[in-house]
């Protein structure tokens, strides 16, 4: 039995973490309480309304019941991640990989150390965000991205706007262009860092770098900001000028669904949630970073990138 109390990351982080803790528990057959998620569940359906996230999910599709042991519980579980070790390596029965410290490598859960530490404990706390296996990710997308199923409203809803689009057009290309990171950035005075592009450097690093037709492809720009202001969504507007455009205005689940009714996605080179939405939907992903664009490097695409196999 494991009881994960990670929470470190946004929305995209979390995902790419739990992939490697869900592939993991289906090579021990093992089962995870998961308190970590319990912030995030209400945005997916199989996760909505439980006391605590458990998988891997049963062959009928449902969750397994949550185990007779005082640590199913969220408050005991909030007091250990309050009080959790911040070491990489192990202490008694916590496996751990503190947040940008230590070698993540040294958790991984695919190693016959991580092996042997399940063998002796009837009963392990994951703590740790960078857990990895990738070659097990990718062995059970299916079983991982059932388990984050998103809501049907929005996947019909994006259904629909999909047929629209292929309609008209026969490529659909998602732009994740993450605003907030490079307002931030500017705002702090250091907007030259490698990872923070802002929209017109974005777009055309994509004209001059990418291969395709301007008349039958169109481009869906997301963002993790808003673009209810006039200005902001101008200046989105204005950077993609001369291409087929839209530019989505909606939430994160509704970014995330829309992302995957595309045919293709680019994405910063450390954006999570790109990267997974590419994964979820067995989509092409490509990364853009301020390096690749100065060097006018060409834009590569990756076939259904898994987390974390860099």
């Amino acid at each position: 039995m494991w009881f994960n109390i990670n929470r470190n990351g946004q929305l995209g982080n979390r995902l790419f973490s739990r992939a490697h803790v869900y592939a993991a528990a289906l090579e021990y057959g093992e089962t995870v309480v998961d308190w970590g998620l319990l912030d995030v569940a209400a945005k997916f359906p199989r996760l909505a309304n439980t006391p605590l996230p458990t998988y891997p999910l049963r062959e009928d599709g449902s969750m397994p019941p949550l185990p007779e042991s005082f640590l199913a519980n969220p408050m005991v579980l909030k007091l250990l991640h309050k009080t959790r070790p911040r070491n990489t390596g192990t202490l008694g029965n916590f496996w751990c990989q503190n947040w940008g410290s230590g070698d993540p490598d040294i958790a991984r859960l695919d190693t016959n150390d991580f092996r042997i530490f399940n063998d002796s404990h009837a009963t392990i706390i994951l703590n740790g965000f960078k857990m990895r296996c990738p070659e097990w990710v990718l062995k059970h997308r299916t079983e991982i991205t059932k388990f984050f199923e998103l809501p049907q409203s929005l996947s019909e809803k994006w259904s629909i706007v999909r047929q629209s689009w292929k309609s008209k057009f026969s490529l659909v290309i998602g732009v994740h262009s993450r605003l907030s990171d490079f307002n931030q950035a500017a705002s702090s005075g250091k907007p030259k860092n490698n990872n923070f592009i802002p929209p017109h450097l974005f777009a055309e690093y994509i004209k001059n770098n990418l291969d395709f037709d301007s008349t039958t492809t169109v481009f869906v720009i997301f963002s993790d900001e808003s673009f209810r202001s006039n200005a902001r969504y101008q200046e989105i507007k204005d950077a993609f000028h001369g291409l087929n455009a839209y530019i989505n205005e909606g939430d994160q689940m509704d970014d995330l669904c829309a992302m995957m009714s595309c045919d293709r996605l680019i994405g910063p080179s450390t954006s999570t949630f790109s990267r997974w939405a590419a994964f979820a939907a067995g989509l092409p992903w490509a990364g853009a970073n301020r390096m690749l664009i100065e060097n006018n490097a060409p834009i590569k695409f990756i076939d259904t990138p898994v987390p974390w196999d860099y």
